[in-house]
């Protein structure tokens, strides 16, 4: 599955990523920061995906800033990443790696001092649902687990042309209309899968085995699956 996560360059810790299947935030030490996310996919009649992502840092010392702010996307290249702050856009370079791309964001005129906090905003496009008949499927990626985020939260939005939810893992722990929540602990470990869909058609083949133990011809019944 595509997955993505975050680290941020310090001015006292500089740190370079190792690529691996599933890349995990690194610190050096005790962590610096807090961070509290929220993201939103949000897809639209033909599949396509949006990704709004809201991310507070927070200082937990007042001797270090945060510099740049990465996101790595794996197995995939989005076409645009954009960034703000509350004083505008932010410079944002994408550029590939070994496991996909890598979108850097310069933090500028960041607020120095412990507590004080720094608000992104980050929209990008992202890997559009697959269509199976007349079966939507959604795969939506994990939260790493690392010493940094705190909060974090995760809602999906599909249009109603999708149909109605044929299964949704894991549960989200909130559904209003056609908006499904999920919590952090949902999601350190495993993604979202979800498909949608009013009916699906399959095809299939269907074989049985009978015996027959005595020598004279009989007659017997088979169960056959139900068409509803």
């Amino acid at each position: 599955l595509p997955d993505y996560f975050q680290y941020f360059s310090k001015q006292r810790v500089q740190r370079t990523p190792t690529p691996q299947t599933y890349p995990i935030i690194r610190e050096a030490g005790p962590p610096e920061f807090s961070l509290n996310q929220a993201a939103t996919y949000t897809y639209d009649d033909y599949g396509r995906a949006k990704v709004h992502l809201e991310a507070i840092l927070t200082n937990l010392y007042s001797h270090s800033l945060p510099q740049k702010y990465n996101i790595y996307f794996q197995g995939y290249t989005p076409q645009k990443v954009s960034a703000k702050n509350s004083l505008g856009s932010l410079k944002t370079t994408l550029t590939p790696n070994l496991l996909g791309s890598q979108a850097i964001i310069d933090l500028e005129s960041q607020t120095p001092g412990r507590g004080k906090t720094n608000r992104l905003e980050i929209d990008y496009d992202f890997l559009p649902a697959e269509k199976r008949g007349n079966l939507w499927s959604i795969s939506l990626p994990r939260l790493e687990p690392d010493q940094i985020t705190g909060k974090y939260s995760l809602r999906l939005v599909v249009p109603r042309s999708f149909g109605n939810p044929v299964s949704i893992a894991p549960p989200p722990i909130h559904v209003q209309d056609n908006v499904y929540y999920f919590a952090k602990d949902q999601l350190t470990y495993l993604g979202v899968n979800a498909s949608f869909g009013n009916f699906v058609t399959q095809r299939f083949f269907l074989s049985y085995v009978q015996s027959n133990p005595s020598f004279f011809s009989t007659t017997t019944s088979i169960r056959i699956p139900s068409d509803t």
